[in-house]
């Protein structure tokens, strides 16, 4: 095929589409495979979104490269001018450069301004600085190419305080290393206007170039692509509204520049015909934007929601307020995909633990685009291990980090591995730090206690013994392990914290970049599961790693005059940004999602429906922020195009152009505390004055204020369609709000009979089930338990008294040690080797108060049995009828003054204490040998249990019960039932309903919970009998009250 002819033109179209098409239709298929056609993009948004094009169009997408606009120049110039391979003068090289040489140049008089910043700080600190004064030294190569040249001859140009340093510095980075893009590129364009087409130009661009969606190329750029046009065809598709009048100057194109720049170096400009666009306020306006209104003007305010701006109470409101929308345009519009929606903010970083809040638990999919570079679950581990030797090695981030898919499949561990560690490292006693040494480096006491040491010491001396659990060896105490595969999960455990103890020695170094690639591939093999799910993944990381300081291009950053320190810090920053780099999302209808990103990641991408979040006024457009060592910063007419705002202004109405069938603008307009109303951005009030002046009546039609609250009852009520929610639980508490009627009862009729449910109930069944009815009932008829949240792993040691819990437990079993006649030295030096209590003197304070509780409790009991000596425990089985009750008896006494089954509570008695020590007393008393009292000791109080005459009946209506309550929700609740029958019960209805409710209900003035904000109690019983009752008002809750109660009480006394 033929070379298409010379020659320079201007493709402008208003639309993606429109452009994507001409360029379809005039482009030419590559005349050699291995010389693909050249479309240069601004972004790789812009790039999948031509790719999606052509194969709809041709049926697949080939033989097309889309390179940026820095990357084709330098290709060209390798291509026609013999540059080399590398570029010693790119922006992450020269980063780099200048961070080796900063330190060696800052003794010099002319960094007197730079010096005082550079004092004292660290590595990282330096490196961030480098990359922006290699970006401000980039923007002179490629806006002022005189400066360096003058540099380089030895004068200045004027530029002010700071061009004396970046001007020593510059000859320093130019020393020995030939050309720089900037000279190359003058030198370049010089030649192509001067001479003959270079030879291998056309080898290199059969098919000429394009330029695609480029908002504006830099004046050298653009003079580069001129000369090109000499010998090859150069054709710039631009995207941008017609030339023409323009309804206000803030809306006009400021792409007009970069188009007149091209056509003061001669380019052919062709505007494409105004495009159809749709009769609605959408469409009305991105016509007049065109400067082409509609031929039909709307007549009135439109009644479509075409374009809705929405003022919202923060940006919480906002993505809630998004997401009901766009469930709404999902529902009515069956065509409509989640992929054919974009969702663009200024800055989406801000926005997205918000998105993650509103979207994460709907079933709306969506995809963040600036994370999913950085949602590389193998990257992210790398660069946890990386910073690692700066951590306190916590149990919780270690925990986490082993949990990793792209980690634990190396250690040979699985899902339920991991939470049966965690449980493990938990009761081990681990908090942070790998040993005593470790602290001792923090300048921190040397204390073994609570380290990783410690707990892997316990644990591995639990499995090597597991019969000596409580015993102390070598001073520590063993914790016990369940059989089974214990010993593979705690294996993976040690080898992969002693993986970790080796690699904090190997990073708390600095190194040359060399070094550090090696030492990160070694990591990469040694912490990462290379065979398992996150293969690819793991091979894109070892592709950043590998083009931190690649192999064959080693001189770049390694020889001697550029080679510099990098510690951990600064390479995980040069980590983080190569992997950004690679994993730089392009969304496409593949996708399936909505997607959420940046403006500037996301510009020009045509989508169905665009959505515009955080449009508020201190945000968007941006304010300048150049850094005061900016040399161009003085000479704004070299750098068109370079203001933020101006960029941000582009930006929006390229937004508004992307849209084809409907523009969701949100912002922060309201206060959280109150509704004094926040102007939006000027773009967006000049968007709806514009709207206005187009169809009176829609600027004004088209905004929504929106309440603070999703469940505010506006949204349910219909009175304004603008306001609605898809909120059951909104929907639910507005209704609550308005006194509405009662929710439906949670059973409303008995289940059937279970099977086999009668047949046998153990007694541990039976005192599971009256701890709590309703809860024994939605666990074990119907699988419901309540999502209780993991409880977070503690980091650090206990500094004060254990919570109330944790001491119940404790108490527990040290009464228990000492009423087996165990030492009491013994008993408290097992506090420390289990680290249950604070190290130091706090801790033998903890420990001495936490022994003095259990001596008087064990005192107590021993005082109540006398001179009883303990039976071993019997296991029998009773039967009541049909029923069989097996059960095992534990704690049983005998002796001259008659026999004795103990219980004891290391706290106040509580009625399910009351209740599971009547049900053994009622199982022991149906027979005959085992019959005996059964004594209930409490820290502050003790009761008795007198034998029954009939044992085996009360113990059978009791499990009649149980097998109701298998059926529906019982309305009996240990502590108020309790309270109901000790006021008086039926006999005194008024008195006991109102010591009951005040058990139910909880006092204002204590942290201790009522017994009806029972997660359980509110799932079955909420709601009956409207808002200001409760199920102690039905009179089922009396009579089970009694018939449960009151034998118990009758045969309880004070012991």
């Amino acid at each position: 095929m033929a070379h298409r002819t010379a020659g320079f033109s201007v493709v402008r179209a208003a639309t993606f589409d429109d452009l994507a098409a001409a360029w379809l239709a005039h482009r030419q298929t590559p005349v050699s495979a291995f010389a693909p056609e050249v479309v240069v993009v601004q972004s790789r948004a812009v790039e999948q979104a031509l790719r999606l094009a052509m194969a709809d169009g041709e049926g697949v997408c080939a033989g097309v490269s889309f390179p940026f606009p820095a990357a084709f120049a330098y290709r060209l110039m390798r291509a026609v001018m013999g540059a080399p391979a590398s570029d010693a003068f790119s922006p992450r090289v020269l980063a780099r450069r200048i961070h080796a040489l900063l330190p060696r140049l800052l003794h010099q008089k002319e960094f007197a301004p730079l010096r005082g910043y550079m004092e004292g700080v660290d590595l990282l600190s330096r490196l961030q600085l480098a990359e922006r004064i290699a970006a401000s030294l980039e923007a002179c190569l490629i806006y002022a190419p005189d400066m360096p040249a003058a540099w380089e001859a030895g004068t200045l140009t004027g530029a002010g305080g700071h061009e004396a340093w970046q001007a020593n510095l510059w000859r320093a980075l130019a020393e020995g290393k030939g050309e720089h893009r900037g000279a190359l590129l003058s030198r370049l364009v010089k030649r192509l206007e001067d001479g003959p087409a270079p030879a291998g130009l056309t080898e290199f661009l059969p098919s000429g170039v394009g330029v695609f969606a480029v908002a504006a190329l830099p004046p050298p750029y653009a003079r580069l692509f001129a000369a090109l046009a000499r010998h090859v065809a150069v054709t710039v598709h631009h995207l941008g509204p017609a030339q023409g009048e323009k309804p206000s100057p803030r809306f006009a194109d400021l792409g007009e520049r970069h188009v007149a720049l091209l056509a003061e170096h001669g380019a052919r400009v062709m505007d494409l015909p105004p495009p159809d666009f749709p009769k609605t306020r959408l469409g009305a306006l991105q016509a007049a934007l065109n400067g082409s209104p509609l031929s039909e003007p709307l007549a009135g305010p439109a009644a479509d929601d075409s374009l809705r701006v929405h003022c919202c109470h923060g940006p919480m409101r906002e993505m809630e307020v998004l997401r009901d929308c766009l469930r709404d345009f999902l529902e009515r519009d069956p065509d409509l995909d989640p992929g054919d929606i974009l969702v663009m903010a200024p800055d989406m970083t801000r926005y997205a633990p918000y998105v993650e809040a509103a979207f994460g638990a709907h079933a709306i999919p969506f995809a963040l685009a600036e994370r999913l570079g950085r949602e590389n679950r193998a990257a992210t581990a790398l660069l946890d291990l990386l910073l690692l030797h700066t951590k306190r090695l916590e149990a919780s981030r270690v925990m986490d980090l082993l949990g990793s898919p792209a980690v634990c499949g190396r250690f040979g561990l699985g899902p339920d591995d991991l939470e049966t560690l965690r449980a493990w490292v938990g009761e081990a006693g681990v908090r942070w730090g790998l040993d005593a040494a470790h602290k001792a480096a923090l300048d921190l006491p040397a204390e073994q206690r609570n380290t990783w040491r410690f707990g892997l010491d316990r644990l591995l001396l639990g499995y090597a013994m597991p019969d000596c659990c409580e015993e102390l060896f070598g001073g520590l105490l063993p914790c016990p392990l369940p059989e089974g595969l214990a010993a593979r999960a705690l294996g993976g455990l040690a080898d992969f914290v002693a993986a970790l103890a080796a690699l904090r020695e190997e990073t708390a170094k600095t190194a040359d970049l060399a070094a550090w690639r090696g030492l990160l591939l070694e990591i990469v093999e040694r912490f990462l599961d290379t065979d398992g799910p996150l293969a690819e993944e793991i091979e894109a990381v070892r592709a950043a790693v590998l083009s931190l300081a690649p192999p064959d291009r080693a001189g770049e950053v390694q020889g001697s005059e550029d080679s510099g320190e990098y510690d951990a810090d600064c390479v995980a920053h040069l980590l983080a940004g190569a992997l950004a780099e690679a994993g730089t999302f392009a969304p496409g209808r593949g996708v399936g999602c909505v997607l959420f990103g940046s403006l500037a990641a996301l510009r020009n991408v045509p989508a169905r429906v665009v959505c515009l979040v955080g449009m508020n006024d201190a945000d968007f457009p941006r304010r300048e922020s150049l850094p005061g060592f900016d040399l161009l910063a003085a000479r704004p007419e070299l750098t068109p195009g370079r203001s933020p705002r101006d960029e941000d202004r582009q930006l929006f109405q390229e937004a508004v152009f992307a849209a084809r069938d409907r523009l969701h603008v949100s912002y922060c307009g309201l206060g959280l505390r109150s509704r004094e109303e926040i102007p939006p951005s000027v773009l967006v009030s000049d968007l709806l004055d514009l709207l206005e002046e187009l169809v009176p009546g829609s600027g004004a039609g088209s905004r929504v204020v929106h309440r603070l609250h999703g469940h505010h009852p506006a949204y349910f009520g219909g009175a304004d369609e603008r306001l609605f929610s898809y909120s059951e639980s909104g929907l639910r508490t507005a209704r609550a709000s308005l006194g509405r009627a009662p929710l439906p009862a949670f059973c409303p009729a008995p289940l059937p009979s279970a099977a086999g449910e009668a047949a046998v109930v153990t007694l541990e069944r039976l005192k599971r089930f009256w701890r709590s009815p309703a809860a024994f009932f939605l666990a074990e008829r119907l699988g419901l338990r309540p999502e209780r949240e993991r409880p977070e792993m503690a980091d650090v040691e206990e500094l004060t008294r254990p919570d109330a819990l944790a001491n119940y437990l404790l108490l527990d079993d040290l009464v228990a040690r000492l009423l087996r006649g165990e030492d009491a030295g013994t008993t408290r030096a097992l506090l420390d080797a289990g680290g249950l209590v604070p190290p130091g003197s706090l801790g033998d304070v903890v420990a001495e108060n936490l022994m003095a509780q259990a001596g008087r409790l064990a005192g107590l009991v021993r005082e109540k049995l006398g001179d009883r000596t303990p039976v071993p425990p019997v296991e029998r089985e009773a039967r009541l009828g049909a029923r069989h009750v097996p059960g095992r008896l534990a704690n049983l006494y005998d002796g001259a003054e008659g026999g004795l089954l103990l219980r004891f509570r290391p706290s106040s008695i509580k009625g399910k204490d009351l209740l599971s020590a009547w049900l053994d007393h009622l199982f022991a008393a149906s027979f005959p040998d085992l019959a005996r009292p059964t004594l209930l000791v409490g820290r502050d109080e003790a009761v008795r249990f007198a034998r029954p005459k009939n044992p085996g009946r009360i113990l059978g209506e009791l499990a009649d019960l149980f097998s109701e309550g298998l059926r529906r929700p019982l309305p009996f609740f240990p502590e108020s039932s309790r309270a109901f029958v000790e006021k008086g019960g039926m006999e005194s209805m008024d008195g006991a309903l109102k010591a009951a409710k005040t058990k139910w209900q909880g006092n204002a003035f204590s942290p201790v919970p009522g017994e009806g904000d029972d997660a359980e109690l509110r799932r079955c019983f909420a709601g009956q009998g409207g808002a200001d009752s409760s199920p102690l008002e039905g009179p089922e809750f009396a009579e089970i009250a009694e018939r449960v109660y009151a034998p118990l009480l009758a045969h309880m006394e004070e012991a």
